[in-house]
């Protein structure tokens, strides 16, 4: 892993020497379509579909230099969205027990496959038929290579996190128990799936219950479709099938979230540089100490109620300081940062995807409570790797930033 720590780490070097003109009428498709002829569900056709609706869905259209611009619930790095979601449900009545692709842009389920006997439940850790709903979470890696390059590869598992985080999010809003699978086989997964060299599955979560009878593997794999309209290069296809190790923590998991706070979910653009309330500190600090294993969060507060500005870990302050702008200066010049209350690092000491996708997943929840209470949340994965080791004289390494503030 500390191989592609350092091969996917940013330098001011790097930043210069990559930086390039995108022309964006070639932005390969961000989503990812099914035939026609295969059958759908609309979201707002049957009830029990709901959760998948606001697990992954469109909350606003618009258009940039003439192209259609699509915000998703959930954040991604440059909005590229290298992320799909799959779900097969069993034993749900209303809803034809398949395999489905949750289709954000059309609004709709596509019903890949019907099942029986055999099913989704081998490649995901379980040994009998799942009734309910089993979500699986793929990445598309040149959505996101074709703007960042190698870096990429760390904002695809960030990315995974935010979309798992989101079904997360709307397991809560529905009243709904769900659970982190953590024993997917993503190489069998990923031939089960019909995957190609374009995309790969990252992790799979559950709704329901296992029941006795046993669930047997596909015998045939799912239709191919390519999820993207081209592609260009190759790329470490074993570098994407690895089997992120995360484990079903409390910390990962969203309290009493509303649908509207779903829907309404943006990253803020624009704080006002205002200190948070005592009540709005003291969420953040509470929030914050839930950061599950093997993750860890370092604050740096800029605008406090009441305590100093500086650096804190677990809540102690390690260090007294204005460190506003050479924060920002360590997040490659993000200077609206500098108006936000509290700078939050996440780091570790075991590295790898499923690190990277913890903190997605936290930092989804962070979003999503926060934004209930009306604070505003950017997440940063651009930012200076060794600096920020250097300035928190730490060596564990820099998995995700993200500011808080009012806005």
């Amino acid at each position: 892993m500390k191989r592609l720590y350092d091969e996917t780490l940013l330098t001011p070097l790097r930043v210069a020497r990559n930086s390039k003109y995108l022309d964006w009428d070639a932005q390969p498709s961000q989503f990812k379509e099914y035939p026609a002829f295969l059958f759908r569900y609309a979201f707002d056709e049957v009830a029990a579909l709901k959760v998948a609706q606001l697990s992954r869905c469109v909350t606003f259209l618009g258009e940039i230099s003439s192209k259609p611009y699509y915000r998703l619930n959930l954040p991604s790095a440059g909005n590229l969205h290298p992320t799909e979601l799959y779900l097969q449900i069993r034993g749900i009545r209303g809803v034809i027990s398949g395999i489905y692709h949750v289709d954000a842009k059309n609004g709709c389920l596509v019903l890949i496959q019907e099942i029986d006997k055999e099913g989704l439940e081998p490649y995901v850790g379980l040994r009998h038929r799942f009734k309910g709903m089993l979500f699986v979470v793929s990445t598309v890696p040149f959505r996101s290579e074709w703007k960042y390059g190698r870096r990429a590869w760390r904002y695809c598992y960030l990315d995974a996190g935010h979309q798992a985080g989101s079904v997360l999010a709307a397991a809560s809003a529905t009243g709904q128990n769900v659970t982190i699978l953590s024993g997917i086989d993503t190489e069998g997964l990923h031939q089960a799936l019909g995957f190609g060299d374009e995309e790969y599955p990252v992790v799979a979560l559950g709704i329901g219950e296992e029941g006795d009878r046993e669930a047997g593997r596909l015998e045939h794999a799912l239709m191919h479709v390519c999820p993207l309209d081209y592609s260009e290069g190759t790329r470490d296809a074993s570098a994407y099938l690895l089997a992120p190790k995360i484990s079903d923590a409390k910390g990962y998991r969203p309290e009493k979230i509303e649908e509207e706070t779903i829907l309404r979910r943006r990253s803020a653009r624009r704080f006002s540089g205002e200190a948070l309330s005592e009540e709005g500190a003291d969420f953040v600090a509470s929030l914050l100490q839930e950061v599950p294993e093997p993750l860890h969060a370092w604050q740096i507060w800029m605008h406090h109620p009441t305590l100093p500005d500086g650096i804190y870990r677990d809540g102690v302050c390690v260090d007294r300081g204005e460190y506003a702008k050479l924060v920002c200066r360590m997040l490659v010049d993000q200077y609206f940062i500098a108006e936000a209350s509290a700078v939050v690092i996440l780091t570790t000491d075991a590295f790898g995807p499923g690190a990277l996708l913890g903190a997605g997943i936290f930092v989804q929840r962070v979003y999503m409570e926060a934004g209930q209470k009306g604070l505003g949340v950017t997440g940063i994965g651009a930012y200076y790797d060794l600096k920020l080791q250097q300035f928190l004289g730490t060596d564990e390494a820099i998995l995700y930033v993200a500011a808080i503030g009012a806005v």
